[in-house]
């Protein structure tokens, strides 16, 4: 039941867990069932789900999972749509967001780095963001710094620019 998920979800999230016990559980497709639970879920789900997400993705290895199952623009989705998403929530978003990026960018990534965003659009989504509360702008600030670095990043960097 719904219940039980955001039971499990929170109780991931406050875990002090071993990189290698995260990385057993994004094995085991928590991650598939956790962005399930933001995709369908009323914000009290999106909290717990987004909680154990950030919680997950400070191991390298499951934030490259997490982008491979389109996390990036979950997290952008949850970033945008500020009359749906608690401040809270928000920053807690942000802050997985960033560490996909640091992944992206880190040698688990095998020399092959993977963009967080796809389109023009997702960049100018994800720039007007730095606007938002401090927490939040230093999160996203930090997440272009290191996608800008990345040799596949020439079309982001010029669009920054403009």
């Amino acid at each position: 039941s719904g219940d039980v998920k955001v039971m499990m979800a929170k109780a991931l999230a406050e875990m002090e867990l071993t990189d290698f016990s995260k990385a057993a559980l994004c094995d085991s497709g928590v991650i598939t069932a956790l962005l399930d639970m933001i995709s369908n879920g009323d914000s009290q789900s999106n909290q717990a789900a987004i909680d154990a997400l950030s919680n997950l993705s400070t191991v390298p290895r499951n934030a490259i999972l997490m982008i491979r199952e389109n996390a990036a623009k979950i997290l952008l989705d949850l970033l945008d749509f500020a009359n749906l998403t608690s401040l809270s929530l928000r920053e807690r978003a942000a802050v997985t967001f960033m560490n996909l990026a640091f992944s992206a960018a880190s040698p688990e990534a095998s020399g092959a780095p993977f963009l967080l965003l796809q389109s023009d659009s997702d960049i100018c989504r994800l720039f007007v963001l730095v606007s938002l509360c401090p927490n939040i702008q230093e999160s996203i600030l930090r997440a272009f710094h290191v996608m800008c670095q990345l040799s596949i990043a020439t079309e982001m960097r010029a669009k920054l620019r403009e």
